[in-house]
Order: C-alpha cells, then structure tokens, then sequence
C-alpha cells in the first residue's frame, strides 16, 4: 500500500511542478495577447478543446447522469479565477512565493476540509501534527516571499 501512495504521491507532486510552468506560459501569452483575461481565455480554450478530444477517444466510458450538488457545477469558476489570479499575480511575486503561498493555503484549506468532511470528501480529524505542518508551511511560505 505505502508503494502505490508513494506512487500517486510523486504523479501530484510531477503536476504540482506543472502549475509554474503553466503559470508562466499564460504570462507570455498575456503579454502577447494584451489582457490576463484573454490569456486565460485562451488557456482555456485550449483545455477544454484537449478533454473534448479525451472525451471523444474515450466514449465508451459512459454512465447514467447523476444529480449533482449546485456547487459542484461551478468548480470551473474557480479554475478560472486561480488561472487567472496566477496571470496577474506572476509577475507581483514571482514562482516561488505565488506558488508558496497557494500552497499554504491548500493545505490549510484541505485540512479544514478533511476536517469536516466538506464537499464530498470523508472526514479525517485535524490533529497536531497537520496544524504544525500547516504551520511550517505557512513559514516557509512567509520565508520564500522575503528577497
């Protein structure tokens, strides 16, 4: 078991890496297109024409829809609005102390999560040792900003 969580563990820490890359593409490509908004569009755009080509390739994998949550329907906002908020906020901090900084406040908010096992997820309890985590997190984070 510790093998295969090691496993997805280095795949989301392989896509962790991404989001800078990312990040800096999408600078670029406001700098050329004039306008974080059109960047992000762009990104976008090209995302959702990449899942329409995986959804084709993969139609078989169809089930009976679901009723869903309202709040599940709008997870796209907020990837709009991280895409987005990284475009503008790149070049303010730079990729380390932007990206610091979402991390911290991932892990604080998925603790809180787990904590009351909100949208969707099982609960786990806070404890001690996710608080100090959080905390050195959170440190190292306030560390990376300072230059």
């Amino acid at each position: 078991m510790l093998r295969a969580q090691l496993l997805w563990f280095a795949i989301a820490f392989g896509m962790g890496a991404l989001l800078p890359v990312q990040a800096g593409m999408n600078v670029r490509l406001r700098d050329a297109l004039g306008s974080p908004y059109r960047a992000s569009l762009v990104s976008f755009f090209l995302g959702t024409v990449a899942l329409l080509v995986l959804v084709l390739l993969t139609r078989g994998e169809t089930a009976e829809p679901k009723q869903a949550p309202w709040w599940a329907w709008v997870g796209g906002f907020i990837g709009a609005t991280l895409v987005t908020g990284t475009v503008l906020l790149t070049p303010r901090l730079g990729a380390a102390a932007l990206f610091a900084a979402l991390v911290a406040g991932q892990l604080a908010a998925a603790a809180l999560i787990d904590h009351f096992g909100l949208v969707g997820y099982p609960e786990l309890p806070f404890s001690a040792s996710r608080a100090v985590g959080i905390v050195l997190l959170l440190a190292g984070a306030l560390l990376v900003l300072r230059r």
